[in-house]
């Protein structure tokens, strides 16, 4: 198979560079040459943590998706790159497969000397003729120069690299990577690491005293060497004077947000804001946030979703994969309270939990195949049918958290709900909580769990639609089938789609028994036999229990 990059290397023409972007040459010159500019562009600002606003410029639809297609390719083609014997590994940790804040940050714990940079005016730094000469300058690359031309057209705007685009963070980091090498080998000369996250760079070392070819005592603060200023601007870079600092070992450490001094680990300040976030969010369904002027902003369960995830990839970065000791820490309880509101208190629509992780894939296709009988679950008049319920997704970070999938887990949601999610409310959920168990031995916990709840004793065989357990939350089990037949959600498909054999192996839905040289699982099932026959499939097993659900939405 060739490379993607000694493809784009032998690419001469337009048609060429079409084809491995997979666009038609009259689109790239209808985009490039005939959209009138003011429409190309949205622009706006946003506020920086740092203070100030940062000028973003958004592509139009058709622009964004070449955009994006470009930046795939050249994604690759640094992959391939990156991965030849001669080429050490990119010191650049921002845009990167792979890395993150969290990758950078780790190189420069417990370190005597931190000693960051920014580099100013970043994106803005790279020009027309910079992005173009790169192309066919690069010994990589050496692209012909009407390739270049083109990469550069697409890829700039304003005669800079636009914030806001997809192929802004892969071109500057290609461009940017001969900064690093020679950064990366003045470090270590100097016994020293270096990274680079975008803009931010960062220095570290355990050295007596810091190397004075990377940053020179001026008073109480530290000023980058003439050493490294130059090697910077000869680079087509400039230091931002303003933004640059040296951390010591007795303080706190800080690099690309995270303290760095043991470990990479998120702020005490981050992890109080969060918690009382947090704790308005789940009483009243809102919380306020402090721009960089200090006024109080109203905040969106996104972003808190977006914090939530970072400071819980930071700890999992520490410790490992979740288990249950992790659980009980302060970071892994807020973000218990938030999930458990944001998933079961706060949702704008009806919130279906299935008891395992394939579950979802059957009851979307169902709804979609059976949409003009389920009005009240699905709006089929757009024109991909959008659900009016939501699924609570298994492989979730959320659900990780939270503990749930299987019946063991739901059974301690449901003896936990009250004091973990209606007492922090203070206004009565909107919509219901509906939990779907398989009809069978493995649903013995949930059918105790109901019994407590309700006074009602439940079986395979009793046959009520559903069980209201407590104000929101609900039970709905899989229609029963013969006295004492044991039923899983499977069982609702007609014989020959379970039937169907797949690689010479046949479909078996549970653990006993189960022998992976004659038999494929659930897993496989739902990717491989369900979903891409799902607008054929006939659904019509499922109705019994979509009846259910929908009767619990009557109810509530």
């Amino acid at each position: 198979m060739t490379s993607k990059l000694t493809s784009l290397r032998s690419a001469k023409t337009v048609y060429d560079l079409a084809s491995l972007l997979g666009f038609s040459p009259s689109s790239i010159t209808f985009i490039l040459y005939n959209l009138p500019p003011a429409t190309k562009y949205k622009t706006f600002s946003i506020a920086k943590r740092s203070g100030g606003t940062r000028l973003i410029s958004a592509p139009e639809p058709r622009l964004k998706s070449l955009q994006r297609r470009l930046a795939d390719l050249l994604q690759e083609c640094r992959d391939e790159i990156n991965a030849l014997p001669e080429n050490k590994k990119s010191r650049s940790h921002g845009f990167e497969r792979q890395r993150s804040i969290l990758t950078n940050a780790n190189i420069h714990k417990r370190k005597r000397y931190v000693f960051n940079i920014d580099l100013e005016n970043f994106f803005p730094s790279f020009n027309f003729g910079r992005v173009r000469g790169f192309f066919i300058k690069n010994k990589k690359f050496q692209l012909e120069p009407k390739i270049a031309t083109l990469i550069a057209q697409i890829a700039i705007h304003n005669n800079e690299l636009p914030q806001g685009s997809p192929c802004s963070p892969v071109i500057s980091n290609l461009v940017a990577d001969a900064l690093d090498r020679r950064l990366d080998r003045l470090a270590r000369q100097n016994r020293c690491r270096y990274s680079r996250y975008a803009d931010d760079i960062t220095f570290s070392a355990r050295v007596r005293d810091f190397p004075a070819d990377i940053a020179v005592p001026t008073g109480a603060n530290f000023d980058p060497s003439a050493v490294l200023q130059s090697i910077i601007a000869s680079s087509g870079f400039a230091i931002n004077p303003n933004k640059t600092r040296m951390q010591y070992s007795m303080s706190r450490q800080i690099v690309t947000g995270l303290v760095v001094n043991e470990k990479p680990n998120i702020r005490k300040e981050y992890r109080r804001t969060l918690r009382a976030q947090v704790d308005s969010y789940a009483k009243t369904g809102s919380f306020t946030y402090v721009d960089s002027s200090g006024t109080p902003i109203p905040g969106r369960a996104r972003q808190l979703e977006g914090k939530i995830s970072h400071a819980c990839a930071v700890k999992m970065h520490n410790a490992g994969p979740l288990n249950d000791s992790m659980r009980v820490g302060e970071i892994f309880k807020i973000a218990r309270k938030f999930w458990l509101s944001h998933l079961f208190a706060r949702r704008l629509k009806p919130v279906i939990l299935c008891e395992g992780k394939t579950d979802n894939a059957y009851l979307r296709a169902a709804l979609k195949s059976l949409a003009l009988q389920y009005p009240s679950m699905v709006d089929s008049s757009a024109r991909n049918a959008t659900f009016k319920v939501e699924f609570v997704n298994l492989n979730s970070l959320a659900a990780e958290v939270i503990g749930l999938g299987g019946t063991a887990n739901l059974c301690k949601l449901i003896h936990n709900y009250d004091k973990e999610v209606l007492k922090f409310s203070r206004s009565r959920p909107l919509h219901p909580l509906i939990i779907v168990v398989d009809n069978d031995s493995g649903a013995k916990g949930v059918f105790g769990k109901i019994k407590e709840a309700t006074g009602k004793t439940v079986d395979i065989n009793t046959k009520e639609h559903f069980y209201r357990i407590k104000d929101n939350m609900y039970v709905v089990k899989v229609p029963e089938g013969r006295l004492n037949e044991e039923r899983a959600i499977e069982h609702l498909f007609d014989p020959p789609v379970l039937n169907t054999p797949l690689h010479g192996k046949i479909f078996h839905p549970g653990d006993k028994n189960f022998d992976p040289t004659k038999h494929y699982g659930k897993e496989a099932f739902a990717q491989n036999v369900v979903r891409p026959q799902a607008n054929t499939l006939n659904f019509r097993g499922f109705v019994p229990l979509l009846d259910r659900i929908e009767e619990v939405l009557k109810d509530y």
